[in-house]
């Protein structure tokens, strides 16, 4: 009984010690638990709790700040083209030449924008090209002291070509040549060789396209004699000075048609106004400078005139793709075609002579600086 009693008293005491390490098991467990959750939280977090934003700025934000307070970048100015063109040029002219650059200008975002006289003042940082036409500085100690300008000279005679200058027709527009292919035309289309030409008198080009004319005409009809009267020599011509009134241009005109004259080539443009018209008035068959007049197209056999826009725009691109100058003539073009007088095939043949020439297989026989014969 005693015995049992002993042994009642160990079990309740084993019982009791092993509650005893259970419940220190228990805890320490719970401290490595707890001490785990508050390790893997951030300082000034709590779970379920959002942190505080901090009350100093990033980098980010910073740099947000400062692109988004930034001054705006300016709009870059236009760069400028400069055209100088003298006040007594020629309407004609000055069209084809300023509007084949305004047009380039244009094409290249530049301001285009003429000026009269010339000023040294008004080459600017922004000015990228400027064309100097009939007229221009000397540009051996100009074009040096601006070697970021290209310079265009257009039917300036004189001037060399540069690294940053182009010359467009240098020995003007040939007007030896432009008489020679007309003297050649008016002789493949008229009856008999019955042609002539009405120039200005006292004038280099003048004289250079008569004796241009006269040239072309025998190149093609030799000795150019008539077969049936009236009997005259033939090509013919008529000088008329600047100041010519209305009548002493009809006076001219009436020395051609007195020599019956059928086909007649008026060089330069001055005396479209007045000897056209006559010539038209009078059944004459017209070869000039200009676009034939309304109502005048029927007598028109056709327009030659040098090309001064495709010269320009083949000094241009040159100029943009290689940033070098060059030194060019600008063809010589036939328009305006009337075929009742200047038919297919007689085009293909002028054509042929006309490119001859332009390549300097035939001469003219005239020089194009004095316009004085060269043989």
């Amino acid at each position: 009984m005693h015995q049992c009693r002993i042994n009642e008293q160990k079990i309740k005491e084993q019982t009791m010690a092993g509650r005893t390490t259970m419940s220190c098991l228990v805890r320490w467990l719970a401290l490595l638990l707890l001490w785990v959750a508050l390790s893997s939280c951030q300082p000034g977090e709590q779970e379920g709790i959002p942190q505080e934003a901090s009350s100093t700025p990033s980098a980010e934000m910073v740099t947000a700040t400062v692109s988004a307070t930034s001054t705006p970048t300016p709009t870059p100015v236009p760069e400028e083209f400069i055209a100088f063109l003298p006040a007594d040029v020629d309407q004609e002219f000055a069209s084809q030449v300023l509007g084949a650059f305004g047009a380039l200008a244009e094409e290249h975002g530049m301001v285009f924008h003429q000026e009269g006289t010339w000023n040294e003042n008004l080459l600017s940082a922004q000015v990228r090209a400027v064309a100097f036409i009939r007229e221009a500085p000397d540009l051996r100690e100009l074009a040096p002291r601006f070697p970021d300008i290209h310079f265009f000279l257009v039917d300036v005679y004189g001037a060399e070509a540069g690294d940053n200058v182009s010359l467009i027709g240098a020995l003007g527009s040939r007007p030896d040549r432009q008489g020679f292919i007309a003297g050649y035309l008016a002789a493949v289309i008229t009856h008999d060789w019955r042609v002539g030409i009405i120039t200005q008198a006292d004038t280099t080009s003048g004289k250079a396209a008569r004796l241009g004319f006269q040239n072309g005409a025998i190149f093609y009809c030799g000795l150019c004699r008539p077969v049936y009267p009236p009997y005259f020599q033939y090509p013919v011509f008529a000088e008329i000075p600047s100041t010519a009134n209305d009548i002493e241009q009809r006076n001219a005109v009436d020395v051609l048609l007195a020599n019956a004259v059928q086909s007649v080539y008026v060089y330069p443009t001055w005396g479209n106004r007045v000897i056209i018209p006559y010539l038209v008035e009078n059944g004459v068959q017209v070869i000039g400078a200009i676009d034939p007049p309304s109502g005048m197209e029927a007598h028109w056999v056709a327009t030659i005139r040098p090309d001064w826009e495709a010269a320009i725009r083949r000094a241009w691109e040159n100029f943009m793709q290689q940033g070098l100058g060059m030194d060019l003539e600008p063809p010589i073009v036939i328009l305006n075609r009337n075929a009742q007088w200047f038919s297919p095939g007689k085009q293909q043949l002028v054509e042929k002579i006309l490119t001859e020439l332009l390549q300097g297989w035939i001469e003219t026989g005239v020089d194009p600086i004095s316009g004085a014969p060269t043989y």
